[in-house]
């Protein structure tokens, strides 16, 4: 209990101190007493326009999007609490008293960010409160609880998101001028995921929704953990100015790489088996994530039914004309093609990977097996049966470009797992390059290749073999 009153005492000054700030609480109070209505006028004219159209359906889709908006620029105005949770206290000469306290580095780590998490979500219930009763007393529109539900969640994640990020840029950041610069980055991908929020709402579905709340609660526990993980009390207090030294990540990128290898074959032999062993445990996940995909793609497909006759099949026979198509496919440029095209979407799929700790770039690989799935549910109701579509238009690329992606996968979560999970005495950026070598290992060792065999195979093999399998 003592503990506990110190870490609400540490909590409860952080509070305080942030609404004694008049650079802090202007703002706040701003885009909750002024903002909801600025932006009740906005949505008043534009429902007033699609209702002269007789597009009622359309006007009650805008009213949850723009409360989202009210509920989000509070939350990005007080990223400026967040970035300087640690390093302003720093500049200050506030924060040697409270890393002298008997707390543990986990322990004063999640209340400070408690305690810069408040003000963000207060400024947003409110501003949301306000708008929510303008368009009740102006409109006569009454939000369902399921929706009024899940704009309160998106908000909480979407704030939970960008604060703990910016909490970690504040630990690793030398001056509060670092840390905002940095923290100003967060606010892109979210104004492109509330872009893409926008979308979804004004097409009603509310389904998809959920699952963007379940992906920023998992990137808020991952960006805690990683915050978490690499605070230490002794190395901000020893942290003086920021540098890059580039050779040095240069040297140690290679060191992964290359390990002690002298030759290409030795490379392949030790360090290049050592690398998949390492990374074993990511990509027994991926294997059992690429069941899960292909059982989700089953599932949809019994949801979202294909007509049978899109696929346009005679008693599960390919016509003339799709013959030719497929034939037509066979040439050596098509190699080139689907080569690149693929390693374009790996590339897509890692990079992704990187900045969401492995799982944008993972559910970006595992999307060619759930669509795969899917569409076998209308072959097999045209009369095709489900080996032949496997072994006519899958299994004889797929046996090369499936591992590959697995392998792939495993490597971009070993990424993600580096970050959030690090070898003691390892800071944020040995791990990052130490796992991108291992990363560059696999991919240039056995993805590389696997991907050219693949396209090689989906180019001369698969076509030929399909219109065989199909013919009778």
């Amino acid at each position: 209990m003592s503990k506990f009153r110190l870490v609400f005492a540490i909590a409860m000054r952080e509070v305080k101190d942030q609404f004694r700030d008049w650079r802090i609480t202007s703002p706040i109070i701003f885009l909750t007493g002024v903002f909801p209505f600025l932006v009740g006028y906005v949505s008043g004219e534009v429902v007033d326009f699609v209702r002269g159209y007789d597009a009622n359906i359309i006007a009650e889709h805008l009213i949850p999007f723009f409360m989202l908006v009210v509920g989000f620029f509070p939350v990005t105005i007080s990223l400026v609490i967040a970035s300087e949770s640690f390093v302003g206290e720093k500049e200050r000469r506030s924060i040697e008293p409270l890393l002298t306290s008997p707390l543990e580095d986990w322990e004063l780590y999640l209340w400070k960010l408690a305690a810069v998490m408040a003000p963000p979500l207060l400024g947003a219930f409110i501003g949301m409160t306000v708008y929510m009763l303008m368009v009740v007393d102006t409109f006569g529109i009454v939000m369902d609880v399921p929706l009024l539900l899940l704009a309160v969640c998106l908000t909480i994640s979407q704030a939970f998101v960008m604060v703990s990020a910016a909490v970690v840029i504040s630990v690793f950041s030398t001056t509060v001028r670092s840390a905002n610069l940095l923290s100003s980055f967060i606010v892109v991908p979210m104004a492109f995921l509330i872009q893409w929020e926008a979308v979804t709402m004004f097409w009603g579905d509310y389904l998809d929704l959920w699952w963007i709340v379940l992906g920023l609660v998992v990137l808020s526990i991952l960006f805690t953990r990683l915050g978490v993980s690499h605070f230490n009390r002794e190395e901000l207090l020893s942290q003086e100015f920021d540098s890059l030294n580039l050779r040095w990540l240069a040297g140690l990128f290679w060191e992964s790489f290359k390990g002690g290898a002298q030759t290409i074959g030795d490379w392949y032999r030790k360090e290049l088996a050592s690398a998949v062993k390492q990374i074993s445990r990511s990509i027994l996940v991926m294997s059992g994530l690429f069941i899960g995909a292909w059982i989700l793609g089953i599932i949809l497909a019994g949801i979202f039914e294909v007509p049978v006759e899109w696929v346009q099949l005679e008693d599960g026979r390919f016509g003339f004309g799709q013959e030719q198509q497929l034939l037509a496919l066979v040439s050596g440029e098509t190699i080139t093609m689907l080569w690149f095209h693929n390693l374009r979407a790996m590339m897509l799929g890692s990079a992704a990977g990187i900045l969401t700790f492995g799982v944008l770039g993972v559910l970006i690989l595992l999307l060619p097996m759930a669509i795969i799935s899917y569409l076998m549910q209308p072959m097999m109701a045209a009369g095709v049966p489900a080996w032949k579509f496997l072994l006519g238009l899958v299994i004889p690329h797929g046996l090369f470009e499936i591992p590959a992606i697995i392998l792939l996968g495993g490597a971009v979560l070993h990424v993600g797992v580096s970050l959030v999970t690090p070898n003691k005495g390892e800071s944020i950026l040995d791990g990052l390059v130490r796992s991108l070598g291992v990363w560059a290992k696999i991919m240039i060792g056995l993805v590389l290749p696997l991907m050219l065999i693949a396209a090689t195979f989906e180019a001369l093999v698969t076509p030929r073999l399909a219109v065989w399998l199909f013919s009778f």
